[in-house]
């Protein structure tokens, strides 16, 4: 699941206005294969054990990055929450609302060229950053539930 440019993005008290988009990724941790004796391929796949892998991607404010007087302050690593975020609508459409609860386990900051930025800038001409936030979903419930949510947001 992927959504650009999404109009708001929270973590617990933490509002990222500068987020880029957000995936959702799901992975298999734990298969259970089986082959039958009529050919080469599996007869039957079950995924035991899945993660649910998010990644925010975020352009922080200049001299910010890393910094901690904004959005960095509430992100401690280990931290659980809930992720919201809604998708943008075109054309006076509905927006969608989606919830991941989860585990912050990674922020990782980028400094990459940017062209467009270089005639703006003074300082770091041509450079911006680019920081990936990482968590990794729980179920609410100890197990069962999905900790993925989606439903169209209240206007």
């Amino acid at each position: 699941m992927l959504v650009l440019d999404p109009e708001v993005v929270r973590f617990e008290d933490v509002v990222f206005e500068d987020a880029l988009g957000v995936a959702i990724d799901r992975q298999a941790r734990k298969l259970v294969e089986e082959w039958g004796d009529d050919g080469p391929h599996a007869a039957m796949v079950d995924v035991v054990e899945q993660r649910v892998l998010v990644r925010v991607t975020r352009r922080p404010a200049r001299g910010r990055a890393g910094g901690g007087e904004d959005a960095e302050a509430g992100l401690t690593l280990g931290r659980e929450g809930d992720l919201v975020f809604y998708s943008s609508t075109e054309g006076g459409g509905a927006r969608t609302r989606f919830s991941v609860r989860c585990v912050l386990t990674g922020v990782k900051t980028d400094v990459a060229t940017d062209d467009a930025s270089r005639a703006s800038s003074r300082t770091a001409p041509g450079l911006v950053a680019v920081q990936t936030l990482t968590f990794i979903g729980v179920s609410p419930d100890g197990g069962v539930a999905d900790p993925v949510t989606v439903s169209v947001a209240q206007v």
